[in-house]
């Protein structure tokens, strides 16, 4: 279902340190749809962006600020930016990463989407020129969770990307929360949770930038362990297809 002018949404931002990414990303995000909602979910940055959120709030924008009070995970950031999304009615919710390797101009793909999808998932996949610059390490670690993902569930799924958009009325949060890890792991599992409930689930191709500023939380063992533990949940289905 397409996002019109007259329905709700916001984007979810999860955030650890990433002032400088901030300060570029919002006016970029504002500069393409200057009326959108946008909370930032921050697991107690210490790099003066509470100072900078409170600023842009006083201006007057759109800009929703949940401080954590510590890292809890970026599993976590996501869910709690779902749950804000239901306890306030908004229709749809948009996550996305603000270290700048989500393009704020694919956010039109998203917005103009008339395929009913409950979760629309942002793919690196879908074009060979979308992951351009980026390292061989990445890039290995990328295509192997890709590969596990066809191999196990005959899916042609980004499940580790975070730039996706949900249908809020049909998020089934509590068994989300009952699902997921609260690391780089619960992209795959909530795909695949969305699946297995016989969610409709479909993607729009993406481009996935280099990351601009601060370091990258997302270390080898993260992304390994995010590999494994979707290979481990297929083998716990006990079949290929579900």
């Amino acid at each position: 279902m397409p996002i019109e002018n007259h329905r709700s949404y916001v984007i979810v931002l999860p955030v650890l340190n990433e002032v400088k990414n901030l300060e570029i990303l919002l006016p970029k995000i504002w500069q393409i749809l200057p009326t959108v909602e946008i909370l930032v979910v921050d697991d107690n940055s210490q790099d003066g962006t509470q100072e900078y959120l409170d600023s842009v709030i006083t201006s007057g924008k759109k800009l929703h600020h949940m401080r954590r009070l510590r890292k809890l995970g970026i599993g976590s950031a996501h869910l709690a930016g779902l749950e804000y999304a239901i306890s306030k009615n908004y229709d749809f919710v948009i996550t996305m990463d603000a270290d700048l390797t989500h393009r704020p101009e694919d956010l039109k793909k998203f917005l103009g989407a008339g395929n009913g999808a409950d979760l629309l998932i942002g793919s690196r996949y879908l074009d060979d020129s979308n992951m351009l610059g980026w390292s061989l390490l990445r890039k290995v670690l990328t295509r192997l969770g890709h590969f596990v993902t066809l191999i196990a569930f005959l899916k042609n799924w980004d499940m580790s990307s975070g730039m996706r958009m949900y249908r809020t009325d049909k998020i089934p949060f509590s068994i989300l929360c009952s699902n997921c890890p609260n690391d780089y792991a619960y992209f795959f599992t909530s795909a695949i949770t969305y699946k297995k409930l016989l969610l409709k689930v479909d993607q729009v191709s993406i481009q996935l930038d280099q990351r601009n500023a601060g370091k990258s939380k997302m270390t080898f063992a993260l992304m390994f362990r995010g590999v494994t533990l979707l290979a481990l949940y297929a083998l716990r289905l006990k079949r290929i297809h579900m």
